[in-house]
């Protein structure tokens, strides 16, 4: 897939605002962006705008 910016691909693996929490509940936060990252470049999109906006990325482990 083609884009024209790392902002146009932030635009495409951005998921809708929503709180996060673990499965026992016990552990939660509200990001200020969530993302799903199909490929290698989506996540150097991610921390370059982080980078830029001075924030910090934490990434959230799939389960097991």
């Amino acid at each position: 897939m083609f884009w024209n910016s790392p902002k146009d691909r932030l635009a495409l693996i951005s998921l809708d605002f929503k709180k996060w929490s673990n499965a026992p509940g016990n552990v939660s936060s509200l990001p200020l962006r969530t993302f799903r990252p199909r490929r290698h470049a989506d996540i150097l999109a991610i921390l370059e705008d982080a980078r830029k906006r001075g924030i910090t990325v934490r990434p959230v482990g799939s389960g097991h």
